[in-house]
């Protein structure tokens, strides 16, 4: 006799579509206010066809008592038992709270607290489905990517349930649940084939989105067979574009299309100096940058020894304006080292601020003094002394753009 290894994986008995349903939900996400978003997972047992949800987290309590995720997934129950005509016998969750409040007739069963088996199917699915998530916002300009969180999901659901699974027979989630043959001719790919775009002086030409770029206030599109780059001014509207019918995902679309309509939120990255000094809130950054060197007093004015035999070595500067990906503030940097270096390193040249083990020690010795627990920290500025070998030479910069007032001109 065999003893073979206790499961407590559950059998289940769907025998047709909307009668065994698993739940289950992940996150937080953050969004460009930052706030936290969750993903709710509603997988039908039958045919494995994901109905998903993306709800802000609006802490419970909400509605008489209701929390929100609650709420949402009682609405979804309702509208889909009309559409279908019959209700759902048998509700598998794990062992959280947000299904607590959930309004319905079905039993719902509920996973022991440690045991991930339980609820195996939909651990899988969320899995899956996050991968999907990420690789779709992946492709999003980075600047734009806490937009358009819903719309990934959007996607991330539909590319599931238009892909075939061993499961039920190499078939797809929409085939099985809505007992259709056929599929969409167009299965989009990217963010992008979810955008239709109508063009102002082109015949109003349409395109599908491709790209924003904030630096030069460019929206880039796809039409014709062809990329082209319009500017901000010169399209009417962005919507959400029906790429196959309504049965393939029951997520709306968020704000990332209306948000990315209106330049003003995501704002302008200036390019060069005198750019940033024609913009207020810009002008703004390159002061705080600029008065943090002269109250550290990390400069002081060269003066020439006397001696013949040393050579001056001119340094240059240069800023760098990037905004905050999630508050998307302006951010303004002054660089005092070969611009050839940026976004790549440079291990000969340049190193890290400080060591890991410093800060850590830093981090320590701060907790044990004030008996507070560090959640997050910043080096708000870092003027690093570097070692200079050749003792023949002067290594002076040349005064910054924006410090001339305070250091005078030159160095």
């Amino acid at each position: 006799m065999v003893r073979r290894a206790h499961t407590s994986q559950v059998e289940h008995s769907a025998t047709g579509v909307w009668e065994v349903l698993h739940l289950d939900s992940c996150g937080p996400y953050y969004n460009w206010e930052g706030a936290k978003l969750y993903i709710t997972l509603m997988m039908d047992d039958f045919s494995k066809y994901l109905f998903t949800l993306v709800t802000e987290d609006e802490n419970e309590e909400e509605k008489g008592g209701k929390g929100k995720i609650a709420l949402e997934v009682t609405e979804v129950l309702d509208r889909v038992s009309r559409k279908i005509g019959k209700k759902v016998r048998e509700i598998y969750t794990d062992a959280g709270t947000e299904f607590n409040k959930i309004e319905t007739s079905a039993t719902i069963h509920r996973a022991p607290i440690g045991d991930k088996e339980y609820n195996g199917s939909a651990e899988r699915a969320v899995k899956t489905l996050k991968t999907l998530v990420e690789t779709v916002r992946a492709h999003v300009n980075v600047a734009c990517r806490s937009f358009f969180i819903k719309e990934a999901v959007n996607l991330s659901t539909t590319l599931y349930n238009l892909t075939p699974h061993r499961s039920i027979n190499k078939l797809t989630p929409q085939n099985v649940f809505y007992n259709i043959r056929s599929l969409p001719k167009r299965i989009p790919t990217f963010l992008e084939d979810c955008y239709l775009l109508n063009v102002k002086y082109r015949y109003n030409e349409k395109g599908f989105f491709l790209n924003y770029d904030p630096t030069d206030r460019l929206y880039s599109f796809f039409s014709m067979n062809k990329w082209q780059v319009i500017k901000s001014r010169e399209f009417t509207t962005l919507h959400s574009y029906d790429f196959a019918n309504e049965y393939i995902t029951d997520v709306t679309m968020g704000d990332g299309a209306k948000v990315i309509g209106e330049v003003k939120v995501i704002g302008e990255i200036p390019n060069t100096f005198k750019q940033a000094m024609e913009i207020p809130e810009w002008v703004t950054s390159v002061k705080k940058e600029c008065d943090s060197f002269v109250v550290n007093k990390a400069m002081s004015t060269y003066e020439k020894k006397n001696s013949l035999d040393r050579q001056i070595v001119w340094l240059r500067s240069f800023w760098i304006f990037v905004r905050k990906e999630v508050t998307n503030a302006p951010k303004s940097r002054l660089i005092i080292i070969d611009p050839k270096t940026i976004y790549r390193k440079d291990r000969k040249n340049s190193s890290p601020v400080a060591r890991q083990s410093t800060i850590l020690a830093l981090i320590v010795k701060h907790q044990g003094t004030t008996g507070n627990v560090l959640l997050s920290f910043d080096v708000k500025n870092a003027f690093l002394n570097t070692p200079i070998e050749d003792k023949t030479k002067d290594y002076v910069l040349s005064t910054p753009r924006g410090l001339e007032e305070e250091y005078g001109r030159g160095s």
